[in-house]
């Protein structure tokens, strides 16, 4: 009598998750992305190996490409309006329960290049395998997307003048105005200039 003999399979799974430490800079504010990419556990997962991924900078974010850890490379960026990709490749291998963490900084570009909208990049697991590059029956697996945003940050003015002594005048006696400039924004204001034209016989 054959008696069957459970098999058990197991193979990689793997998931990405990303942020960012500040999700609205202003410009010259340095941010850091993270993207964790973790191997599920339980009885039925392997180890994954040759892990590659890929993220995508759009135009607006300026990547240091000196703080990208873990071996990632930056290419297709401009160093004045950002974009480019940023590639690890062959990441591993991850054990069952394990993750690994992705991190660069970066800033955003002038505000001529900007507006007040948000900044969306993706990082995609391109690729990754259940066993090593010496196996002859490894398998390959394409990994899922995640996804990070930042939103500018810009001064935002108003103007208010009045005459906080009443609204009458003497000729020749003083009269005072009252200018108030108001940034209800979310970043600071340099230089500001204030003019204020005044009509004749004044």
């Amino acid at each position: 009598m054959i008696v069957p003999s459970p098999l058990t399979v197991t193979e990689p799974s793997l998931t990405i998750t990303k942020a960012v430490s500040n999700p609205t800079p202003a410009v010259n504010d340095s941010f850091t992305y993270t993207v964790r990419v973790t191997n599920a556990s339980g009885v039925n997962v392997a180890q994954a190996h040759d892990i590659d991924v890929t993220d995508d900078i759009p135009a607006g974010v300026i990547v240091n490409g000196t703080s990208i850890s873990n071996g990632g490379v930056l290419t297709g960026t401009n160093p004045t309006t950002g974009n480019g990709t940023i590639t690890w490749n062959a990441l591993g291998p991850l054990a069952p329960g394990d993750s690994i963490d992705l991190t660069y900084t970066a800033t955003l570009a002038a505000p001529a290049h900007l507006t007040s909208a948000a900044l969306v990049n993706s990082a995609d697991i391109t690729e990754y395998w259940s066993g090593p590059a010496t196996s002859t029956q490894r398998r390959s697996y394409d990994g899922p997307q995640a996804t990070a945003s930042v939103t500018p940050m810009f001064p935002r003015f108003a103007v208010a003048k009045s005459a906080p002594d009443g609204d009458r005048a003497a000729i020749g006696a003083a009269f005072r105005w009252r200018i108030d400039v108001t940034n209800s924004g979310g970043a600071d204001g340099f230089g500001v200039d204030v003019t204020d034209a005044l009509p004749a016989n004044w």
